[in-house]
């Protein structure tokens, strides 16, 4: 059986796109993976004839006779991956060659931990997406934003099939955002400080595509987050300052204000400049978690 699966779901994917994230798999340093593609295009937008230009044994390519969504084709992925490891990698992202490689070493040198990232890079301008990377952090943050690059990820099968995780197709397109606010209470997160994914933003993104589901959606998973995990929550509204920045003519920095919870009090320290403090707002709150 392979170490690690490879999990990617198609869904009328650009041919030379494809052919750029499949290399990219190919081309990886650690050898002990199957590729597993899975097709949820309607007949005629599949791409058989693309995957079958690579003659590797290791790429298993799946159809999806029935339209399931998203949720649904990950869910499979999941289900018929031989793997001790499953690698997430979105159908027009790329990995970096040691990617796998050190993922693995992390994964093996830390049974505790049931998810791990990385950072990832952006094609279209080089940015780098730096998430917080120790799993407390990692928990904190997730009562606010999906920080967890889920095209980056790297899931413990263990962990998938004793808690029963699965992908909820009423939570997409936010449904890794939904994933991971089940796991954080069961097992350990971590991110690797280092750019192991490059991740292609464009106009047909589903995060732009679907912005308006994508708001709906993250709105209703913030206040599962708080439901799901009332003292985490808290510990967040108590210890994570929350900013407010103004910038002159779009890149000054002129004011900037940091507010602080404590206990019943809100207390807000506002800055000229950046570092000349001017004033200082305090507010109690009531009937406040």
């Amino acid at each position: 059986m392979p170490k690690v699966s490879v999990l990617i779901p198609l869904y009328k994917t650009n041919d030379a796109v494809l052919r750029e994230t499949i290399e990219s798999v190919l081309g990886q340093t650690y050898r002990d993976f199957e590729l597993l593609l899975l097709d949820d295009s309607p007949p005629g937008a599949r791409k058989q004839a693309v995957v079958e230009e690579y003659k590797d044994e290791r790429i298993r390519y799946e159809v999806n006779e029935q339209n399931l969504g998203i949720s649904g084709s990950r869910n499979k992925l999941m289900e018929i991956a031989r793997g001790e490891y499953f690698a997430v990698l979105d159908h027009d992202d790329v990995m970096l060659p040691t990617r796998l490689e050190k993922q693995v070493a992390y994964m093996d040198e830390h049974p505790d931990v049931g998810v791990l990232s990385s950072y990832v890079e952006w094609m279209s301008n080089h940015g780098i997406n730096r998430q917080p990377t120790d799993h407390h952090s990692i928990s904190l943050r997730l009562m606010t934003s999906c920080c967890v690059m889920h095209t980056a990820a790297m899931l413990r099968r263990r962990v998938i099939e004793e808690t029963g995780a699965q992908y909820e197709q009423r939570w997409s397109p936010a449904e890794d955002y939904a994933l991971w606010l089940f796991l954080i209470s069961r097992t350990r997160f971590h991110a690797l400080p280092e750019v192991l994914t490059r991740y292609r933003y464009h106009e047909n993104n589903t995060s732009k595509l679907q912005k308006k589901e994508m708001d709906t959606c993250t709105a209703g998973l913030l206040a599962l987050a708080e439901t799901q995990n009332p003292l985490l929550y808290k510990e967040y509204i108590y210890s994570v300052p929350h900013i407010i920045l103004v910038r002159l003519f779009g890149f000054i920095p002129l004011i900037k204000a940091v507010g602080r919870r404590r206990f019943d009090t809100m207390r807000w320290v506002v800055w000229l400049f950046n570092f000349i403090p001017i004033l200082i707002i305090k507010k109690r709150l009531r009937n406040q978690p």
